[in-house]
């Protein structure tokens, strides 16, 4: 059995630009543990990522995105039906503001999915996050993981 953890735009976007000072850390992470984890990123996560190479001008056509995806074992996952996420996306609402939509939607789409143990991104405002520890403890996860390296010990 895989363990799965779900990626965060900014995470697939260092993956895929190579000059991102993170690039080369991603990418040996993702090469060494990609044959005993599944990543999964979202088609919301997926469309950020698409935007912000748009934005910071990286030319990449989709064959080239794909067959990095597939190198790197990311499987691009459908949306949760939206009334499973509300519960969990008012949950972190309510607790916490800083949070984007878009970031509220991606974390509670990770907690949501059963086979799920965290989030890996580099967003401060979801790495130690209470409000999303609670909304992942409320849904029945003992233990799930938002941060930027998931494969170090955590403390909790």
């Amino acid at each position: 059995m895989w363990k799965v953890y779900h990626i965060d735009a900014c995470i697939l976007v260092s993956l895929l630009d190579g000059s991102d000072d993170y690039h080369k850390i991603y990418s040996q992470l993702f090469n060494r543990y990609n044959m005993h984890y599944l990543f999964r990123i979202t088609h919301v996560a997926f469309g950020e990522t698409l935007h912000r190479l748009m934005v910071k001008k990286i030319d990449m056509d989709l064959g080239r995105i794909s067959n990095r995806i597939q190198h790197y074992n990311i499987e691009i996952r459908n949306m949760p039906d939206y009334n499973s996420l509300k519960k969990i996306m008012n949950f972190i609402r309510e607790h916490d503001d800083r949070l984007d939509y878009n970031d509220i939607l991606i974390v509670a789409a990770a907690i949501a999915d059963k086979e799920c143990s965290g989030l890996i991104t580099m967003d401060s405002n979801m790495i130690g996050n209470q409000a999303i520890d609670l909304a992942a403890q409320n849904y029945g996860k003992k233990r799930f993981i938002v941060s930027d390296n998931p494969f170090k010990k955590h403390r909790r």
